[in-house]
């Protein structure tokens, strides 16, 4: 099943069940060159993820909108698709603006956000290691913070 996301354009994936697929403005890079393009395009470091994106364990797309471009990754993990990171060139954090409308599109794919599967696994771990009493966990600083953006590794 294909999903489409508002406002996204798919760089690459090789994934069976494919993730979502945003319809334009966003557009597809399916190739090994156009996704070595866009991560030059970009300036970051996309093309360290090849071998990821090859395995379906991710997806990027190139999101066109106000504000943009931007580039969005999504990481699959035990807990379905997840917005991983969205990023302007050279890495520059994205505006308020932008960012809420690739959150809303990526939400209304289906795709959640929040912190990543092995992120929880390892906070989980830890409290167990620490023993009673358990504090309580921190509260999300911001919004921003509650998107678990910038772990794409796992």
């Amino acid at each position: 099943m294909t999903v489409e996301i508002p406002g996204m354009m798919k760089v690459m994936t090789v994934l069976l069940p494919p993730p979502p697929s945003p319809p334009p403005p966003s557009q597809a890079v399916p190739q090994y060159s156009c996704c070595t393009k866009t991560a030059h395009d970009f300036r970051n470091c996309l093309r360290d993820f090849v071998a990821d994106l090859a395995s379906g364990r991710m997806a990027v797309y190139v999101w066109r909108g106000e504000g943009g471009p931007a580039a969005v990754a999504l990481r699959q993990d035990p807990g379905g698709w997840r917005l991983a990171e969205a990023r302007a060139r050279d890495n520059i954090e994205l505006a308020d603006a932008p960012l809420m409308e690739i959150v809303a599109a990526v939400k209304a794919a289906g795709i959640r956000t929040g912190e990543s599967w092995g992120w929880l696994n390892r906070r989980l771990e830890d409290r167990a290691l620490e023993g009673p009493p358990l504090p309580a966990p921190p509260a999300v600083r911001d919004w921003r913070a509650a998107l678990g953006l910038g772990n794409i590794w796992d």
